[in-house]
């Protein structure tokens, strides 16, 4: 993408270029492994017009406009193209969301900060967001499910898990170095 234009999208290694999507103040795009699933966040004109998150299902071709208007700044996507993050700048009205289903739902995460960028594993279990001019936040969703998942963590971290029943519990919050498996 390009800041106040288009998006381009490549179906040969880059050689050619299609152009995709309405001219806006693209600011970060993201794209499943097989580049079916994309993800492109808009920071729009200004705090009165602020941007949306857009998301295809068919590399590219159509787009639709999804959650919150917000000064989108970045986004990262698991390899499958299910499991998003975006950031939207802003201090008191800055915002970090998180998906599940490839952008059609948004779940709002974390504390408004000076959200900057983001970054995903290839799963979307593990995310990073950074602040600007400020620090990474690590956030680890969720280990294996059953009796075989658990968590690793550096001395003195802590966790707080919550039981959903059968014996599974999910991680609510953490301190330190948390990583599930």
């Amino acid at each position: 993408g390009e800041s106040g234009g288009f998006i381009y999208t490549s179906t040969d290694s880059g050689v050619t270029w299609t152009q995709r999507a309405s001219a806006k103040f693209w600011a970060s795009i993201a794209s499943s492994a097989d580049g079916a699933k994309l993800v492109a966040v808009d920071e729009g004109i200004n705090f009165n017009q602020p941007g949306r998150i857009s998301v295809s299902s068919n590399s590219g071709v159509t787009w639709q406009q999804r959650a919150f208007v917000r000064p989108w700044i970045s986004v990262a996507c698991s390899t499958d193209g299910n499991k998003l993050i975006a950031a939207a700048y802003g201090g008191a009205g800055g915002e970090l969301v998180t998906s599940i289903n490839s952008g059609f739902t948004w779940t709002s995460v974390d504390s408004p900060r000076n959200w900057y960028c983001v970054a995903s594993s290839a799963d979307g279990n593990k995310l990073v967001a950074g602040v600007d001019g400020g620090q990474l936040y690590l956030s680890a969703n969720a280990s294996t499910f059953g009796t075989t998942g658990y968590l690793l963590g550096e001395q003195n971290a802590a966790v707080e898990l919550q039981h959903i029943g059968n014996g599974q519990f999910i991680l609510l919050s953490h301190e330190g170095t948390i990583i599930p498996y």
